[in-house]
């Protein structure tokens, strides 16, 4: 970590009317020098720079060579470091800076943070932006650009607010306010001839970025903003200004009135560092006669898990052939590789709600609203079940015949082939939760799996097939509590044949699993199931009748897979409360109670333990952690700055130089993380303490843990966590390993008594994390606290392999109907007729059973009608919970820990 930001440096030019500009680049340059180990006078920084644009910074040939070799390390290493790339062709690095990046980063898409709305947004000018810094050796002089900067007059702005307010409200890149920039010409009444500017651009798309800044400046002009455009340099006066002019102030949302868009993206590396280095947006001259518009918008947020998507204009509704051409330009124009997996949505109508926002930021709604069901669409139609043209169903014919679909060995319910009489044929579906989201997209791949199953081609006239669309958890709900399973007869005048894709769809508890064996095989049924594999040869996709050996096999598996329901909001509950006692901290203008006396007994348990550094950790590796690497890993900077804010400000000062921080992008599960700390700790030296938000975000398997307890035990090192689950109640003596005297400081008190007031919800399984500090291994030891931690991850991780398959890759086009939340009235009317058709009502008893809606289920995740005594413990925990809620808005000084 870089020590504390110089004040103090001589010499530097002032770059700027308000000393801002100037201050921001000197903090950048001393991040720079201080993680580099360069002399700070070897950098040469442009003078002047405008906020917004590319700060040029110049080296000597070798400190710029070193540059090269260790930015990748030094960026793993500093907070500050966005991202970076090495531009071989311009001989030049590329960097994202910003002081402090959570400020920066978008995080409203998470629960548990503020609302980002353009009251709470950052200022213009505000040092915690994201800033594109450029650095090169001192012989590219050429590259240094050379022009003046003009003030504030009576009829302009100022060039530093007028880019600011161009940046925000035309989404242009830093690159491209740097071309208007040279050639932007003011006269002294601040008008400006468009002609000329446009006139001296190079290339086609200099021209299209020229003709949009100068619209957008002679707009504001037109406008009397020009006069104004202080006021928007404040998120109040930005947001005060956009509503009097009617959210009419941003020019890029107005660009896209009476038109169509469409969204694009294109997945690999190469795409996404190519659009780093565009971003916010970019222009393409399309060729022929193209519809799409000029200005490529890069959006700042995930769409569906996927970065680095794009929003274009359409001049008319495209054709798909013009989409899927645009697209294929789009990658030639940023010199990528096709992947043939790369989508566009289908076009949507601009309408009156905003696009975009007057601070430039993506509209949330209209993100969430609009471009996600657009892309969910696209993906849902590229998994269409194509399998079979002639249909879903196998067509019956002739049991014996060579054509009749064969069976895995062991998977042939004999019961169901051979002359048999009416049968009932349950295919179970469910999904937990109430949110209607995943449901849609996860039924109906279970549903087109099991409707399509060889199984049914032996079905008969006279049959009865039942669906059971089912949203329950069968963690929190035991079988008799479900709803759904009371639709399956017990009569048994009929035998019973129940499938599922996976055993966990049924349920998730093993002893439940004797209880449903006995209702089918007492009808004289079968429970038959794919992802039940049981031997070589055999995988997720095979049919297997649970029965003998498979049924020991399964409730052995179920007790493993049942971790994953346990532990699966575990992760998101600790995202959540990181996030906001990250905005909590960052929004208070003093030190809120709790975490002053965290800080106080941190600092006195640094002073009886005697560690000399602290290395911050902060783990994370998704899938696409190439792509996430260089966009800056959103939760890799909430885990550093969660951490920071845990750092006693009183040490922090005392000892700038002994704190480090690491960015890991390695596994939990394997050797590379652990062998990757003994790579950090050798360079750090001396007695550390390694800081982590929870255990299990660093090694999520014993064996690693047991590797991690030997590293740290070489060097008298140390590992602290804060957040722990519910279970988790130790005395503050015991967690930091204090002896008795040590136990009896002041500041121990103070936080044992502030733990204890910050813990007000009764605890369980959903609750929220708390803030606990624990010293959980140390000098060969390890807590059996971090250990239980640790074997949950592990089981989790096993349970999710087990559990991951929900049918085939495919979906029925008939399941792509639905509604804006769950299956409403008309879904289930065409998931219904549907049904009708592949079961003829002359020939066969066919229904679909939905999750009821009606009043008379008080239950909004079993359906199961309360009594009077369960109606009224269900009000008063609302009441109890929404006094809690009461509480903690009131007290703006608590910060929450173990809510629910």
């Amino acid at each position: 970590m870089s020590r504390a930001l110089s004040s103090d440096l001589v010499n530097w030019n002032k770059l700027d009317h308000d000393g801002k500009a100037s201050t921001q680049a000197k903090d950048f340059t001393t991040i720079l020098a201080d993680m580099l180990k360069i002399s700070f006078a070897s950098f040469t920084t442009q003078s002047p720079w405008l906020m917004g644009t590319t700060l040029h910074i110049s080296l000597p040939q070798p400190d710029f060579e070193k540059l090269k070799i260790k930015i990748a390390e030094v960026a793993d290493r500093c907070y500050s470091i966005v991202t970076f790339w090495v531009d071989e062709n311009e001989d030049a690095v590329y960097l994202r800076m910003c002081i402090e990046v959570w400020q920066a980063a978008r995080s409203d898409s998470k629960k548990g943070c503020r609302t980002l709305s353009m009251v709470n947004g950052l200022p213009a000018d505000s040092p915690h932006r994201s800033q594109l810094i450029k650095v090169y050796h001192n012989s590219r002089t050429t590259d240094r650009p050379a022009y003046s900067v003009r003030g504030k007059s009576a009829s302009y702005p100022g060039d530093q607010d007028l880019f600011h307010f161009l940046r925000m409200s035309t989404r242009l890149s830093s690159i491209s306010l740097d071309t208007y920039k040279r050639v932007l010409s003011v006269d002294s009444e601040g008008s400006l001839d468009s002609d000329k500017i446009i006139a001296q651009a190079v290339t086609s798309e200099d021209r299209s970025m020229l003709t949009v800044a100068c619209t957008a400046t002679q707009d504001a002009r037109a406008q009397g903003l020009f006069s104004r455009l202080v006021e928007t340099m404040t998120p109040d006066g930005l947001d005060w200004l956009d509503f009097e002019l009617k959210q009419q102030l941003s020019f890029a949302d107005r660009s896209f009135e009476g038109q169509w868009g469409v969204v694009v993206h294109l997945p690999g590396v190469p795409a996404a560092m190519a659009l780093e280095k565009r971003r916010p947006s970019f222009f393409v001259p399309w060729s022929g006669d193209s519809p799409f518009g000029s200005q490529v918008h890069i959006l700042d947020v995930k769409v569906i898990e996927h970065s680095y998507c794009m929003l274009i204009s359409s001049s008319r509704k495209p054709s798909r052939d013009e989409c899927k051409g645009m697209a294929k330009e789009l990658e030639e124009k940023l010199n990528v590789p096709s992947t043939g997996k790369s989508w566009v949505t289908h076009p949507f109508k601009k309408e009156l709600a905003p696009w975009f926002r007057a601070d430039g930021v993506l509209d949330k709604h209209f993100k969430e609203q609009v471009i996600n069901k657009q892309a969910e669409k696209v993906t849902a139609e590229s998994r269409v079940c194509e399998a079979r043209p002639e249909g879903l169903l196998y067509v019956p014919t002739d049991s014996g015949s060579d054509t009749a679909p064969k069976f895995d060995p062991g998977s042939d319910p004999v019961a169901m082939i051979g002359p048999r009489g009416p049968v009932v044929l349950i295919l179970v579906t469910r999904q937990s939760g109430d949110d209607g989201d995943k449901t849609r997209t996860t039924i109906p791949k279970q549903a087109t799996t099991l409707l399509g199953s060889r199984l049914l081609f032996h079905r008969q006239e006279g049959d009865t097939i039942i669906w059971l669309v089912e949203m329950c958890s069968s963690n929190q709900h035991d079988f008799d509590e479900r709803i759904m399973m009371s639709h399956i007869p017990r009569s048994g005048d009929k035998p019973i044949f129940l499938m599922s894709v996976n055993p966990d769809r049924v349920t998730r508890r093993p002893e439940e699993v004797p209880i449903i064996l006995k209702i089918v095989q007492d009808s004289g049924g079968v429970w038959v199931t794919q992802g039940l594999p049981m031997g070589e040869g055999t995988s997720n996709e095979t049919w297997t009748v649970v029965e003998g050996d498979a049924v020991e096999v399964l409730m052995k598996r179920l007790a493993i897979d049942r971790q994953r329901a346990l532990e699966a909001g575990t992760p998101n509950r600790g995202d959540s409360m990181a996030t906001r006692v990250n905005d909590a901290i960052s929004r208070s203008t003093e030190t809120l109670p709790q975490i002053a006396a965290l800080h106080d007994v941190f600092d006195w348990f640094m002073a009886c333990h005697g560690f000399t550094n602290i290395l911050l950790v902060a783990r994370n590796l998704p899938n696409n952690s190439n792509v996430e690497k260089i966009s800056g890993n959103g939760s890799q900077n909430r885990q550093l700055q969660f951490l920071r804010n845990m750092l006693p400000p009183a040490w922090r000062e005392a000892n700038p130089d002994a704190i480090f921080e690491w960015k890991a992008f390695r596994s939990a599960y394997t050797d590379d993380f652990v062998n990757g700390l003994g790579e950090q700790l050798t360079k750090i030296g001396g007695k550390t303490l390694i800081l982590m938000v929870r255990p299990d975000q660093v090694v999520k398997s014993m064996t690693q843990l047991s590797r991690l307890e030997g590293l740290l035990c070489e060097g008298d090192n140390g590992a602290m966590s804060f957040q722990w689950d519910y279970k988790t109640c130790l005395e503050v003596g015991e967690a930091l390993q204090l002896d008795q005297e040590q136990s009896k400081h002041p500041s121990v008190q103070t936080w044992a008594t502030a733990w204890k007031d910050s813990n007000r919800a009764v605890p369980g399984r959903g609750s929220w994390p708390t803030v606990q500090l624990h010293l959980w291994c140390f000098k060969g030891k390890t807590s059996e606290t971090a250990i239980r931690h640790v074997k949950n991850a592990d089981e989790c991780s096993q349970a999710i392999k087990l559990s991951s398959y929900q049918g085939g890759d495919y979906v029925d086009p008939h399941f792509l109907e639905r509604g804006k939340r769950g299956f409403n009235a008309p879904t289930q009317q065409k998931y219904q007729a549907y049904f009708e058709e592949l079961f003829p009502s002359d020939k066969f008893n066919a229904k679909i059973i939905f999750p009821p809606k009606d009043g008379s289920y008080n239950c909004r995740y079993c359906h199961k009608t309360l009594t009077d005594e369960e109606k009224a413990k269900k009000l008063l925990k609302s009441e109890l919970s929404k006094k809690r809620k009461r509480e903690q808005a009131d007290d703006a000084q608590a910060v929450p820990a173990g809510a629910p």
